[in-house]
C-alpha cells in the first residue's frame, strides 16, 4: 500500500492570504529554485529566499491557519509576500517526494547545547560584530540601549 503523503501548507489558503498576483510570483520563485529550505520541524518551516536580495522566512501553521514572516520589504508593507508562497510551495513538494528534510535549527541547537560557556561566548560575540544589526539585537537582548541615530 502507498502512504499519501500530506501537504504542510494549503495551496487554497495560500492562495487566499497571498492573492492570485503574488501567489503565481511565488509559484515562480520555487520553480526557479529561489528557495533553499533550512530547517523543517515540528516549529514550522525556516528558509532562505534568493533573488534580487537575499530574505529569511518562517512559517507555521500552529493550528489550521498559516502565519509566519518575511525579512523582505513587500512582507513589510502588505503581509504574506511571494518569498512565504515559494517557501510553502517548496515545502509541500520536499514532502510529497520523500526526501530527507533539513533540520539546520535543530542541529545548532543540538551542537550548542554541548559547548562550553567560553566557547558560547566567543560565539556569540564573533556573530554579533560580524553585523551590526545583530549587534543592535543583542543590546536590546541585555538591556544595553541602542543610539536611534546609528539607524
Amino acid at each position: 500500500m502507498t502512504s499519501v503523503r500530506r501537504n504542510l501548507f494549503d495551496p487554497d489558503q495560500l492562495l487566499q492570504l497571498a492573492g492570485e498576483k503574488v501567489f503565481k510570483r511565488g509559484q515562480g520563485y520555487a520553480d526557479h529554485g529561489h528557495i533553499a529550505l533550512l530547517s523543517v520541524n515540528g516549529d514550522g518551516v525556516f528558509a532562505a529566499a534568493f533573488g534580487t536580495d537575499d530574505y529569511t522566512v518562517w512559517l507555521r501553521r500552529p493550528g489550521p491557519e498559516i502565519s509566519g514572516h518575511c525579512s523582505c520589504p513587500a512582507y513589510e508593507d502588505a503581509g504574506f509576500c511571494k518569498h512565504m508562497v515559494a517557501t510553502a510551495l517548496v515545502a509541500n513538494d520536499s514532502v510529497q517526494q520523500g526526501g530527507n528534510l533539513p533540520d539546520k535549527v535543530g542541529e545548532i541547537a543540538a551542537r550548542i547545547a554541548v559547548l562550553n560557556k567560553r566557547q558560547l561566548e566567543n560565539l556569540l560575540l564573533e556573530m554579533a560584530t560580524a553585523e551590526w544589526r545583530s549587534l543592535r539585537s543583542l543590546c536590546f537582548s541585555l538591556d544595553l540601549g541602542w543610539d536611534d541615530d546609528l539607524d
